[in-house]
């Protein structure tokens, strides 16, 4: 079988701009690589079609499969390790719970994808919860996208299951991977679906008393910003030189968007119970922090996280998760949330997990983006506005249900979450199609239906706290020319929380005020490759070195000078300077090689005892010279244990934690910027009651700056 049409399928291989050209308005999406219709998928010779609301087929055979993993095979060079492809039958329900929510539109596919998606849910009940099969993050962003308003009660059962001892549990390596906050997020969405004032305390405590330790733990006092990754897969998402320590030192935009969610539901909290706290301070603190050091006006992007031992430099790549919420949750104000959504790259198969790629691009359905990723672009698309953006994000979540969810395919490198691909297709009904806002004090309804989806859109059996709403939304647009409550006007689209009973709303839509500007997308645009570099006291060597590449160093973060051979000698520099070499390419520079510090000064030593390194640890420093220092720990632990964490005060202000991960060998903390005196300083240790690892110093070591 020719394999240059799967090619032209799986991969493009230039970089286009459809500036402001208008797709047709009798498919949902049309482009070089499938063409999607409100009844069926084509692509490449492959068709998916609805033949009823409860049937899914397609000519999508193992052959064809075959030929697609020895298509990805031979783009990505590895012919004799292409993925397995498995699959099953196509998706067929004999009827459809009708507890849930039902829909009815003209568009039969998307009839058959809100059945299989409600199916799916129903598969992932299991008793009073749902089953996470080990994916908590995922869990949480199913609940937040739509399963809080699908069947709020099990949310609020799974949600209070993760929580240990009044706080929210551990995510993966805690605290290095920061991501147990997102719980927040999804135990507000439970509030806003049942207003239950009980649940509202519970959640009130659970989230305040996660903060206090970890935002203790994770402020960098330099900049404002939390540490600690937020859970990505680390082959894709750092250079291959970071360990444990190097990725607890990033200030990644996910970690800290989620915190600030989280701060952010603690002022509404307290808006609902009083009394009121700092948290709005601190949530204007951390958004102010975000938008400073981590938003690229020259692109018009947020990157992914800062990194860095002692300089923090904006990492190469977006975070295209992080982004969406940025603008759901309204941390890209002013002008940066539309200029976001405009100037991000996209593929025809949806927006990509990270851009640029920084490996070779693998199928829809595999790590270069993800179903619940592409709702929230879409929803975030739809926040400003941007109908061409929503149009393809539909399309690009909808082609993934119809060809792979639909039979169940799979490879050998990953498994989809069905629950979260179906709360991804609720989340597009619920709040894009229908446009429900769920606040504390009722629910909004501003509908966005693009033009490609004439008729009327009939929604029944939504259950809204006492009530049971069934809506209907006729036309396409954004702006609501007419909206009725059981036949009779409305003056707006708000519904009070205390409605009850059973009603009819009707929205007709009219054209609004949509952007469609230049949509970009993207090809095979790869990363510039990391250099791998051999330090000595006076000089580095690129071991991976390419003739005639662009390489260029930096000295703390700032352009230093173009290097034009493999060996090349490091700055002379009073002070103490961080050295790292970056390669670019057309699409800018890649990710800096490990840095090196270069410095004139005798770094001091203090030796700490076993005996002495306790729960509280102080110890005192005299120095000659006042001014900035370097702090760091070299220490022993045992491997595979738990991180080891102590928060430092110096002179009775705090200067942020070392942390201590376990490893074979011994071992150097991270770096911690520090101001001592000239004369003596008292520096204190301590080890939160929550951390249970214990690791050994040898030696603490200053640097001055």
């Amino acid at each position: 079988m020719r394999l240059w049409p799967l090619l032209l399928i799986v991969l493009s291989v230039t970089l286009t701009a459809c500036h402001g050209k208008r797709m047709s308005d009798h498919v949902i999406v049309q482009n070089e690589a499938f063409t999607l219709t409100g009844d069926s998928l084509i692509e490449g010779g492959i068709i998916a079609t609805a033949s009823t609301p409860l049937y899914i087929e397609s000519s999508l055979t193992h052959e064809r499969l075959d030929s697609i993993a020895n298509a990805f095979a031979f783009i990505t060079g590895n012919e004799g390790r292409q993925p397995a492809f498995t699959g099953g039958k196509p998706w067929h329900a004999d009827d459809i719970n009708t507890s849930y929510l039902q829909l009815n539109t003209q568009q039969q596919l998307l009839n058959a994808l809100h059945n299989m998606s409600i199916d799916y849910i129903e598969a992932a009940s299991t008793g009073s919860t749902f089953d996470a099969h080990g994916d908590t993050i995922g869990l949480y962003c199913a609940i937040y996208l739509s399963l809080a308003h699908l069947d709020p009660v099990r949310s609020k059962n799974t949600l209070r299951l993760l929580t240990r001892d009044g706080v929210i549990a551990p995510c993966g390596d805690w605290p290095s991977n920061a991501s147990r906050l997102a719980w927040a997020t999804a135990a507000w969405e439970v509030y806003t679906a049942t207003g239950d004032h009980d649940w509202l305390t519970f959640m009130h405590n659970v989230i305040d008393n996660t903060l206090r330790l970890d935002c203790r733990i994770m402020q960098d006092f330099s900049c404002d910003l939390m540490h600690g990754s937020a859970g990505q897969r680390p082959s894709v998402f750092y250079p291959a030189w970071m360990q444990p320590i190097d990725v607890i030192e990033t200030m990644p935009l996910c970690t800290n968007v989620i915190v600030l969610r989280a701060l952010e539901i603690m002022e509404e909290i307290d808006d609902e119970l009083g009394p009121e706290h700092d948290h709005e301070a601190n949530a204007q603190r951390l958004k102010s922090a975000i938008n400073q050091h981590l938003w690229s006006e020259r692109r018009g992007r947020y990157s992914a996280y800062l990194y860095g031992s002692v300089t923090a430099l904006r990492a190469p790549i977006v975070d295209n998760l992080a982004q969406s919420l940025a603008v759901l949750w309204n941390i890209a104000d002013d002008d940066r949330a539309s200029t976001l959504i405009k100037k991000t790259p996209v593929t025809h198969f949806g927006i990509p997990v990270i851009y640029p790629w920084t490996s070779a691009v693998e199928p829809y359905f595999s790590h270069s983006t993800w179903p619940a990723l592409q709702a929230l672009w879409t929803l975030a698309a739809a926040n400003v506005g941007n109908e061409d953006m929503v149009r393809r994000g539909m399309a690009a979540l909808y082609r993934a249900q119809a060809l792979f969810q639909s039979r169940q395919i799979t490879t050998t490198h990953f498994r989809p979450n069905n629950l979260l691909c179906a709360a991804g297709n609720q989340a597009i009904l619920l709040r894009v199609i229908a446009g429900l806002h769920f606040l504390p004090d009722g629910l909004e309804i501003a509908p966005m239906v693009p033009a490609c989806m004439p008729g009327d859109k009939t929604i029944t059996n939504l259950q809204y706290r006492g009530a049971i709403l069934d809506i209907t939304i006729s036309g396409t647009g954004n702006d609501v020319k007419e909206i009725t409550l059981d036949n009779q006007p409305m003056k707006t689209g708000f519904l009070p929380a205390s409605i009850t009973g059973h009603h009819k709303v009707h929205v007709t839509l009219q054209r609004g005020r949509t952007t469609n500007g230049a949509t970009i997308t993207m090809g095979n645009v790869m990363l510039a490759p990391t250099p791998d570099l051999v330090w000595t006291p006076d000089s580095g060597c690129i071991v991976n070195y390419v003739a005639g590449g662009r390489y260029v160093m930096f000295a703390d973060g700032r352009f230093n000078h173009t290097i034009g051979s493999m060996t090349f000698a490091l700055p002379h520099s009073a002070n103490t300077t961080e050295i790292s070499v970056a390669m670019g390419n057309k699409y800018g520079f890649g990710f800096m090689a490990q840095p090196q510090l270069v410095t004139r000064s005798v770094a001091i030593e203090f030796n700490v005892r076993d005996s002495v390194w306790t729960d509280t640890t102080t110890v005192n420093i005299a120095v000659a010279h006042g001014g900035h220092y370097i702090l760091q720990a070299d220490y022993d632990t045992e491997h595979g244990g738990p991180c080891d964490v102590r928060l430092l005060d110096v002179n009775t202000h705090p200067k942020g934690a070392l942390f201590m991960p376990s490893a074979q060998e011994p071992s150097a903390s991270n770096r911690l910027d520090i101001d001592l005196l000239k004369g003596n300083n008292r520096l204190v240790f301590t080890r939160p009651k929550e951390i249970t690892a214990t690791a050994h110093p040898v030696t603490l070591r200053l640097i001055k700056r």
